[in-house]
């Protein structure tokens, strides 16, 4: 996210995650991969819910709401990491308090082509940070 007063961009990834078995995960942190090895970061919590209809037969379903803020340079890295025409996968791992583990991954390419439309419009708006 951009902001035009200032030029300073504020980079997000929100993890929206759904589990049925054993109750709530409470997300906490989250491990990616890098180029340098695995690296750890906080989640800040967005939200969550809980849909208990039909719990007789099924048990509940919990939603979690969390993200991660990296760094611009962290997403500069995981953009080197791009190769045109190969599908690759900048893979994390979310851990809960409950010991429950998630992976989920974005791809180099998503990452690239976000910031090169970041850069662009920065440009067009003569934004310096």
């Amino acid at each position: 996210m951009s902001t035009k007063k200032t030029g300073k961009t504020d980079y997000q990834i929100y993890f929206s995650t759904v589990t049925r078995a054993g109750g709530w995960p409470f997300f906490y942190s989250v491990n990616y991969e890098m180029p340098g090895g695995p690296e750890a970061a906080a989640l800040t919590k967005v939200g969550s819910d809980v849909d208990c209809t039909g719990s007789r037969y099924g048990g509940c379903t919990y939603h979690e709401h969390v993200l991660i803020t990296p760094t611009r340079e962290v997403l500069d890295r995981v953009a080197t990491t791009y190769v045109p025409n190969k599908v690759v996968a900048w893979k994390m791992r979310l851990k809960g308090q409950s010991g429950q583990t998630m992976d989920m991954f974005l791809t180099p390419a998503e990452v690239k082509g976000m910031l090169v439309a970041v850069d662009a419009y920065k440009a067009q708006h003569n934004l310096t940070q």
